[in-house]
């Protein structure tokens, strides 16, 4: 308004907003007629249009006769302090009705303890309304509490100013609580969860691992037992079955000596089986032996050269059939870790596998190296003999497994066996990859950490 801007108490009253305007002049009216003094608060809109809160104080002059001369006061902007009081009142709205909707127990105490708020949960847990439970302290609700765990541990939070979280079974509710107290200046904010169906869960946990811990005892002793009556078995084929084979071998060699002259052809051919049999249980004695020894056997963690052990196994082939013609391409360094001797027995079963079973082919081929394939070394053995059908492929890495007939190819059925056991023994794997007549190539992985042998 202009400056020297005097109304008179119509004008005036003009300022205030409509829904406040009765009320302003009645108490204005009272003021000039009883000399009732007010402080009250009102909307106004100011010459400008802006709409304000202010706060009106007024009160009334005497005259000498003891009448009300005039009024007197003052207008006070309140805007801001209006706008901050409904800002709070709708935060505190909002949080209320947050802690109302929660699924925990969630509480306030002052320092001394008391009540100073609960939500719906905790009055249901607590079975009393609010009103017999704010302002009264947690000892007087709960006196089984008193110098327990619960009290001291919130006497913790307000003596250190720290965030306390502990567990405790409360046995008038017979419930397990999780409770997480948060200190400030008022006191303590406190929430509260029921793990009573978690913590049954984890004594479930615990008996059953107890429970497993015991079965894995028992049997434990069960293969300890096991194993102990494989070393006998072991024992008695390595001496009690291997001493009559040697007597039969040796007797039938005598006999073949002394009267082989005298028998038919049909008794030199029974003589002649007789003596094949011996030498081919005296080879699956030995392979069984070696395949049970490997249980036993501890493992080092060395770094070695699988190429060096597939050339070695390569030239004791050589000696033993001079004859052939090979054609073979071996990596000139194969790194690895492992045990070198089970290693060797490794290299020494594929290579022989692959000169065996390459036997009957025309230009044999048999190849030797390394690749990369999904992050990890894959060695293998390949040849271009025989091959085999994959829909058998499941059983050729069992004992006494074998693909082709004796008359076809030599041997016990055992050296896969070897293979796959020492290679699952350092934590690798073992596959086959072949068909009919086009051969077949024996790939296998060894961990490259040392760590991973066991």
């Amino acid at each position: 308004v202009p400056s020297g801007f005097a109304p008179t108490p119509d004008e005036a009253l003009g300022f205030v907003v409509p829904e406040y305007r009765a009320g302003v002049r009645r108490l204005l009216r009272e003021c000039s007629l009883n000399g009732s003094a007010f402080d009250t608060e009102a909307q106004c809109t100011t010459a400008r249009g802006r709409r304000i809160w202010v706060r009106v104080i007024c009160e009334p002059q005497w005259d000498a006769q003891g009448k009300v001369s005039r009024i007197y006061g003052t207008c006070q902007d309140i805007s801001e302090a209006k706008h901050a009081a409904e800002r709070a009142r709708v935060l505190a709205t909002q949080l209320s009705a947050t802690l109302e909707s929660l699924t925990d127990v969630f509480y306030t105490l002052d320092r001394q303890l008391r009540f100073t708020y609960v939500n719906a949960v905790a009055e249901q847990l607590f079975a009393r309304p609010r009103e017999q439970i704010l302002g009264r302290g947690l000892r007087e609700l709960f006196p089984d509490l008193s110098g327990g765990v619960v009290e001291r541990e919130f006497m913790r939070a307000l003596r250190e100013n720290v965030t306390v979280e502990f567990e405790n079974y409360y046995e008038p509710f017979a419930t397990w609580f999780q409770a997480k107290a948060y200190p400030s200046e008022q006191g303590l904010a406190v929430d509260l969860k029921n793990i009573t169906d978690h913590h049954r869960a984890r004594q479930e946990i615990l008996r059953l691992n107890a429970e497993l811990e015991e079965r894995v005892r028992r049997r434990t002793a069960q293969l300890e037992a096991a194993n102990r009556e494989l070393e006998a078995f072991s024992y008695s084929i390595a001496h009690d079955v291997r001493a009559p084979l040697s007597t039969i071998d040796g007797f039938s060699q005598l006999l073949e000596r002394s009267a082989g002259a005298q028998l038919d052809s049909r008794g030199q051919h029974y003589l002649q089986r007789i003596r094949r049999a011996v030498r081919h249980m005296g080879e699956l004695t030995e392979g069984l032996l070696a395949l049970s020894s490997l249980s036993r056997a501890n493992l080092l963690r060395e770094r070695v050269d699988l190429a060096p052990m597939a050339r070695a196994a390569l030239e004791m082939c050589r000696q033993q059939s001079p004859a052939r013609s090979v054609q073979v391409e071996i990596a000139d360094a194969m790194p690895a870790t492992g045990d070198p001797r089970l290693l060797a027995q490794v290299m020494g079963n594929l290579v022989g596998n692959a000169w065996k079973f390459s036997a009957c082919t025309a230009h044999a081929r048999i190849e030797v190296g390394l690749r990369r394939e999904s992050g990890e070394t894959v060695y293998y053995v390949r040849d271009n003999g025989a091959g085999f059908d994959m829909a058998h492929s499941a059983k050729m890495f069992d004992a006494f497994q074998r693909l082709h007939g004796t008359a076809e190819f030599e041997g016990t059925g055992i050296g896969l066996a070897i293979v796959h056991k020492i290679v699952a023994r350092h934590g690798g794997r073992v596959w086959a990859d072949a068909a009919p007549g086009q051969g077949a190539c024996i790939s296998f992985t060894l961990p490259e950490n040392p760590t991973a042998v066991r």
